[in-house]
């Protein structure tokens, strides 16, 4: 397990680091393909990959060694948590499928990100929780949500003021600065809605159920944890599974934070912004774990199972959300 993490986080600091590399360097015989980029460069989408990358190793490494596996559910109904936690057959982790499942179309250029056992599951199983139904009422609430973006952009101009840096010179006061960065986040998660339900969408048509990555408006998280892990919901799954769950999960929670959410930053971006950002986020949720730790108050009631039915397009989608922890 220490060698796969290894081998890719360095690859990916190379990677990013020089920003990809020319095929020139690795045989003169394959300059020719410099020439022919594509639409932009491939270390674009690495750290998408990369995950797809560790998630074989760790998978085929779990799958050879007995740990954190279990047979295959004969459920008619799976789950994305069960069909990740189901070990693939030995002839699954093949070339083939490895490629197959690193260029996987639909969920290659941004995700939703899922593990190589649902991945195999899904081209064995084919999803069956949303209906051709279901699958139409999604598409057109993604087209209410372009809609809405739209709106937004051309009545609401936060988001413009942030990136002009007007607000600098504006003579904003702190609550008018304060209440321009709850617009641009609400404008963030808008329009990274709409890029994972795209992707979401033409892997559902195609059988395959990534996990929805924004599954609660922005507005509607009452702390740090919830906003987490509501927030790329495919991504903080990858992150249980493969760092923080190996590293000892909630038993020293106080301390997996930190590599946690280091290695996000480090992911997005290798910027020492993004690695102060980390620090403030790991120190800003030390007293909601104390808090939590120590039994500090009740849990904040969670709609039920049949309450979150109404709102989604399939009512089996819904539930088996609801059972997988969502």
């Amino acid at each position: 397990a220490f060698s796969i993490w290894s081998f890719n986080c360095i690859a990916f600091l190379v990677v990013r680091s020089y920003d990809g590399f020319e095929f020139n360097d690795i045989s003169v015989g394959l300059r020719f393909l410099d020439s022919h980029r594509g639409v932009f460069r491939w270390h674009i989408c690495y750290n998408m990959v990369v995950l797809k990358m560790i998630s074989f190793g760790m998978d085929l490494h779990w799958r050879r060694t007995g740990q954190r596996t279990s047979a295959g559910s004969s459920a008619p109904m799976l789950s994305y948590k069960q069909r990740s936690e189901d070990s693939s057959p030995d002839d699954a982790f093949s070339w083939l499928m490895y490629f197959c499942y690193l260029f996987y179309p639909p969920l290659y250029l941004a995700g939703p990100t899922i593990s190589f056992n649902a991945f195999v599951s899904y081209r064995a199983t084919p999803q069956n929780t949303y209906t051709w139904r279901g699958i139409a009422l999604y598409g057109l609430r993604l087209a209410g949500s372009c809609l809405a973006i739209e709106i937004l952009t051309h009545t609401v101009y936060a988001n413009a003021i942030a990136k002009s840096g007007r607000w600098k010179a504006a003579g904003l006061s702190s609550a008018e600065v304060g209440i321009a960065g709850w617009l641009v986040l609400n404008f963030m998660w808008l329009k990274f809605l709409i890029i994972w339900r795209f992707f979401r969408l033409w892997a559902l048509i195609d059988g395959v159920e990534p996990p929805e990555n924004m599954q609660r408006c922005v507005n509607n998280n009452y702390d740090i944890e919830g906003f987490w892990k509501n927030w790329h919901v495919s991504y903080n799954r990858w992150l249980v599974r493969y760092l923080y769950i190996p590293l000892g999960g909630a038993r020293r929670r106080l301390l997996n934070m930190w590599p946690t959410f280091i290695f996000v930053a480090m992911w997005h971006d290798l910027d020492p912004k993004l690695l102060g950002w980390a620090v403030i986020c790991c120190t800003f949720a030390i007293p909601a774990l104390m808090k939590a730790a120590c039994g500090g108050g009740p849990a904040l009631p969670q709609p039920s199972v049949e309450s979150r039915s109404l709102h989604a397009p399939c009512t089996r989608a819904s539930t088996l959300d609801a059972r997988d922890g969502q």
